[in-house]
C-alpha cells in the first residue's frame, strides 16, 4: 500500500525539522528552514501541524518514541542476553546512528536551552529512558539468576553505564568519532560494556 502524498509531506517535514533541529538549536529553529529544506512552503507545516511546539513533539514521537519501543522489543525478545544486548547496541550504534545522534543533540539542546518549554516534552523522554533502564537491568538480573553473566555485576550501574557511553558517542560524534566507522565503535562498546558481564 502507498503512502498519500499528504502522509509523504508529513514524514518529509518531520524529517527536516530533525535535521533543522539538530543543526540549529530549538529556540534557534525555525519553520521557515524547516519548510525550505524540503523545497515547501511554510503554510505546509501549519496543514500538518499545529505550531512549531506540534512539529517538535512528532520529531520526538517519531524518533524517541517508536526507537524506544524498538528497543523494549529487543529485550523482550527471549535471546540470550549478550546476544540482547548485541542486537540493542545495532540497533542504536550501527542501523540508527544519525537518527539517534540528531536526537540526542536535540534533547540536550531543549534541557539546556529551554527546560520551562519543552517540560512535557523532557518529562515524555525521561520516562521512556527509565522504562528502558528497568528492563535492561531487570534482563541482566535475570542473566546472572541464569547463570548467563558474572553474579559480582552491579546491573544498575552496567545499565546506566552502557546507555551513558552510547549517549555521549552520539552528543560528541562529529566533534571526536567523526573518523571512526560506526562498526567500530560497536565493537569497542561489545568488549568494554558487554563482554565482560561473561
Amino acid at each position: 500500500m502507498s503512502k498519500s502524498k499528504s502522509e509523504i509531506t508529513r514524514r518529509l517535514l518531520i524529517q527536516s525539522a530533525l535535521d533543522v533541529l539538530s543543526r540549529t538549536s530549538y529556540k534557534g529553529a525555525k519553520l521557515q528552514d524547516v519548510a525550505v529544506e524540503v523545497g515547501l512552503s511554510r503554510g505546509a507545516i501549519y496543514w500538518h501541524f499545529k505550531n512549531k511546539q506540534d512539529l517538535y513533539e512528532q520529531v520526538f514521537y517519531e524518533y524517541f518514541d517508536i526507537s524506544m519501543n524498538e528497543i523494549y522489543k529487543i529485550i523482550d525478545n527471549g535471546e540470550s542476553v549478550i546476544a540482547t544486548i548485541s542486537r540493542i547496541v545495532d540497533y542504536l550504534v550501527v542501523d540508527h546512528v544519525d537518527a539517534n545522534h540528531k536526537s540526542a543533540l536535540i534533547y540536550n539542546g531543549m534541557v539546556l536551552e529551554a527546560p520551562e518549554d519543552t517540560k512535557i516534552l523532557i518529562k515524555r523522554v525521561d520516562k521512556l529512558f527509565q522504562r528502558l533502564f528497568e528492563m535492561h537491568n531487570e534482563m541482566l538480573q535475570r542473566g546472572v539468576e541464569k547463570g548467563e553473566l558474572r553474579s559480582d555485576i552491579d546491573s544498575r550501574l552496567e545499565t546506566r553505564a552502557l546507555y551513558s557511553f552510547i549517549w555521549g558517542y552520539y552528543t560528541n560524534k562529529v566533534r571526536f568519532f567523526s573518523r571512526r566507522n560506526p562498526s567500530d565503535i560497536r565493537s569497542y562498546i561489545l568488549q568494554k560494556f558487554v563482554y565482560q558481564l561473561l
